[in-house]
């Protein structure tokens, strides 16, 4: 607190990341509380770490998708968080529909919205995708699916979402014997025979455990 670092809290973890809503407990040493803003490629995101998940370890992989994001494009963010992925996809003036189950992480991803200015490209909703999902079928040209242990079993979602020519960004957890193959099989399945699929990246986003990759496959799906 007394250095040349710009701190105003120290906290100390006091659980294990645990739940559906994939949060933590935390110990304040200093400071006053656990709301915080963060700040990645130009993105300000307002967060509570005790009510929200968020890494910032995952910045350059974030900016990796959203780089690809054209004008003009609608994207929809399946596990939204505070809008890490959602708010610069809009700010790259995409129409961006983003949805998350925790009510806390809903309300920071609004402000977020309105913190950078792209509330009028951004439309937030709250529950689980698969019940949420059905006023856009068939709407997306991009989809983010950033729930690493559980998101492929949100693919038939997905595939309903996706339009005519799609592009997903699935991650997943996966010993590191062959972390890309079953991602890639579980988006062949979901796809069927509606969808040509094409992988078009396999990246080891980082080290999650012993033997175990975070990764990422870019999948392009185009509707036969």
């Amino acid at each position: 607190m007394d250095s040349s670092l710009p701190v105003d809290t120290v906290v100390d973890r006091a659980s294990k990341v645990r739940g559906e809503r994939r949060v933590r407990d935390w110990d304040v040493l200093a400071g006053d509380d656990t709301e915080t803003v963060h700040t990645e490629y130009g993105t300000e995101l307002l967060l509570d770490i005790a009510d929200v998940y968020f890494s910032p370890r995952l910045a350059t992989e974030r900016h990796r998708v959203v780089q690809q994001v054209a004008p003009g494009e609608q994207a929809f963010d399946m596990f939204a968080g505070v809008g890490p992925f959602a708010v610069p996809m809009a700010a790259r003036d995409a129409s961006v529909v983003a949805c998350d189950l925790n009510p806390h992480a809903v309300e920071y991803l609004r402000e977020n919205a309105a913190r950078n200015g792209v509330t009028d490209a951004l439309t937030a909703i709250e529950g689980d995708v698969r019940e949420t999902a059905a006023d856009w079928t068939g709407w997306a040209d991009r989809i983010v699916m950033n729930l690493p242990h559980t998101a492929s079993e949100f693919l038939d979602t997905a595939v309903a979402l996706a339009g005519e020519e799609c592009v997903l960004h699935l991650y997943d957890i996966q010993h590191d014997s062959d972390p890309f193959g079953p991602g890639e099989r579980a988006i062949r399945e979901a796809a069927g025979e509606a969808y040509t699929v094409d992988i078009e990246t396999e990246r080891v986003v980082r080290s999650y455990a012993p033997h175990e990759e975070n990764v990422c496959l870019d999948a392009r799906l185009r509707r036969q």
